[in-house]
């Protein structure tokens, strides 16, 4: 028994002076409650002790001309433009898949030495997460008539960095890394050369 009073409480839920009386309806809502944690342990000890898949990959390339336009590539999968890259394939390394999927898609073709790695976080999306590795191509030399479509039914372009962001399904996530932030020497409209006729 407790040394308590209803003067001076204990406050022990179980006390048979101070605390609630639990009737027989109380007891077996508390023994549910209690059943019920224990499921939800078992399940949430069994969750983490389940094997981890690896995380999806992909690669990204940021490719810019002197205008300081991105080239882009027509998405069918997310509906909308994006810079160019995919999935990471077996045996892949990052630089390997940006490289890769650039050729794929744009027929621009680079042994790497040029890609900068600038980025690399988790994008979540509808489908899945995945680890995406942005890469930033520099090249004073790209000759923009070497572009071509590689994979039929996915256009490519120009577009600025404001349309990119209107139109690409994965704005927020070249918004979070900063890919599109303008370049140093950049050279704009009216600083480029023009030719004699």
């Amino acid at each position: 028994m407790s040394d308590c009073t209803k003067e001076d409480p204990c406050n022990f839920p179980g006390c048979e002076v101070c605390g609630p009386k639990l009737t027989s309806v109380g007891r077996d809502e508390l023994l549910a409650v209690i059943r019920g944690l224990l499921v939800s342990a078992r399940l949430m000890k069994a969750r983490l002790d389940e094997p981890k898949l690896p995380m999806r990959r992909a690669s990204v390339v940021v490719v810019q001309n002197t205008y300081d336009d991105f080239l882009v590539v027509w998405n069918r999968r997310f509906g909308g433009w994006t810079l160019p890259g995919g999935k990471q394939e077996p045996g892949e390394n990052s630089l390997v898949t940006a490289t890769r999927e650039l050729d794929e898609e744009t027929g621009l073709l680079y042994n790497g030495e040029n890609f900068e790695k600038v980025y690399e976080a988790v994008n979540k999306t509808q489908a899945e997460d995945m680890l995406v590795t942005v890469f930033r191509v520099h090249d004073k030399t790209l000759d923009e008539n070497s572009i071509n479509v590689g994979e039929r039914g996915c256009p490519i372009g120009w577009l600025s960095r404001e349309d990119l962001l209107r139109w690409s399904p994965f704005a927020d996530f070249y918004r979070r890394g900063r890919v599109l932030d303008p370049r140093p020497n950049a050279l704009s409209p009216a600083q480029t050369p023009q030719t004699a006729s």
